[in-house]
């Protein structure tokens, strides 16, 4: 049978289990299984414990659920409302001041969270009703806080980069120090465009009166964020300086994370265990999808399906960039039916091989590819950051649609990023080349 007619086969039977309602990790994993004995490749089955085994007991592996747990525990701790305050009383006198330091606090929560849902829900839950009660327009704040939490899983540490790091096997460490930059300069390109849209059409966010603050009083309020700095240095710099690897470093910082909760006297029974729940649910989720999406790579690997698509898209004579573009449109269609691990793990044993084999650097496809799932959180009708913070602002009357026209210009924000990573890779790059 040709290549192409056995992986159509493969695709239509996950789309058909996904369509069963059946969770990604059980339908690769059932599909991978019933594609092993249909070939004839019986043998491998009783390789599959072992293979499980062998995915889950990698050392690396061990930095997601810390790195979760850690997400869960900032959750409850407060920090989120004192990190907005701050930035409120620094930026609140700009045009659009509000959403200004809405994103800001989304990339300063995404720098310790690690999760864009999670940094989305939690913004979300401080900052929209404050906007909403000064007449911000609806569609402008929801979208500057769904796109904001996107840069959870670009700017390091990021749960999607361990995902890609450990599937691809290239360094995580390299991966955190190269996302850096770029998510500086993403979150930059937002905030100057609210500042900017805000200025030009000033009914999308009313300045009305503002009480005055002190230089004081924004000194005591950035002074109350220093957790989240101490959190960011205690993983980012261990990292970088080689005191610590990315495992050793998300232990760092949940003891940090831990200690401060404990200052702050949040650190109660219920606190802890709602955030060992929270973590183990979203853990499970997705060791149980790496185990399924490497039994069904497993499948497509002996089939060569992965070989023969590479050598095929190498052969249709199209440029490099024009390769690139057209898995970013892929991504961008798929991101309206799939979450961004989903999408991950499906496209990674195929998709990484032809980008290799065009000679991409492994650390910048890793970068693009983060990117790349920003946008697909924020299209429709999935969107999962904006489904996220639907649910927050529900109370206020504010519809999927309204969040949806206001993600739009964040959408091209995202995929101008990507363009400035392609003309100049070094954005990515230079730092992790000068680590130690």
């Amino acid at each position: 049978m040709e290549w192409w007619l056995t992986g159509l086969i493969v695709g239509v039977g996950l789309l058909t289990l996904l369509a069963s309602g059946m969770p990604i990790g059980f339908a690769a994993g059932v599909l991978g299984v019933v594609g092993l004995i249909i070939t004839g490749r019986t043998v491998a089955l009783f390789s599959i414990s072992t293979w499980a085994y062998g995915t889950l007991a990698d050392f690396i592996l061990i930095a997601l659920p810390l790195f979760i747990f850690m997400a869960e525990v900032l959750a409850f701790t407060g920090l989120s409302d004192d990190l907005f305050d701050a930035l409120d009383k620094w930026m609140g006198k700009l045009p659009g001041g509000l959403a200004v330091a809405s994103v800001g606090a989304c990339a300063a929560f995404a720098a310790s969270s690690g999760s864009s849902t999670a940094t989305a829900a939690t913004m979300g839950v401080i900052t929209i009703p404050e906007m909403l009660k000064r007449g911000y327009n609806k569609s402008f704040c929801t979208g500057a806080v769904a796109a904001g939490g996107t840069l959870g899983i670009l700017i390091p540490p990021s749960i999607a980069m361990i995902i890609y790091g450990i599937w691809v096997e290239q360094s995580i460490g390299r991966l955190f120090v190269a996302g850096f930059i770029p998510g500086i300069i993403t979150a930059a390109m937002m905030m100057t465009f609210i500042v900017i849209a805000a200025a030009v059409r000033p009914s999308l966010a009313p300045r009305g009166e503002s009480t005055r603050v002190t230089w004081r009083e924004r000194f005591i309020a950035l002074f109350k964020v220093w957790p989240i700095v101490a959190v960011f240095l205690s993983i980012m710099g261990s990292i970088y300086f080689g005191i610590a690897t990315p495992t050793e470093a998300a232990a760092i910082g949940v003891v940090v994370v831990l200690s401060f909760a404990a200052f702050r006297r949040k650190l109660t029974i219920r606190n802890l265990s709602e955030a060992l729940l929270g973590a183990v649910r979203l853990s499970v989720f997705i060791l149980v999808l790496i185990i399924g999406m490497t039994i069904l790579a497993y499948l497509l690997t002996t089939l060569r399906i992965p070989q023969e698509l590479s050598g095929w898209v190498v052969g249709l004579g199209l440029s490099k960039w024009g390769v690139i573009w057209a898995m970013i449109v892929t991504y961008f269609v798929m991101g309206m039916f799939l979450d961004v691990i989903g999408m991950l793990m499906l496209t990674l044993p195929i998709f990484y091989p032809i980008a290799m084999s065009l000679g991409f650097d492994p650390i910048w496809y890793g970068i693009m590819l983060v990117l790349n799932m920003e946008v697909a959180l924020l299209t429709p009708p999935v969107g999962l950051n904006v489904y996220v913070l639907k649910g927050v602002v529900d109370p206020y009357g504010v519809r999927v649609e309204d969040i949806f026209k206001g993600v739009v210009p964040f959408v091209a924000i995202l995929l101008i990023s990507m363009v400035l990573l392609q003309i100049w890779p070094q954005i990515a790059l230079w730092l992790p080349s000068t680590m130690h």
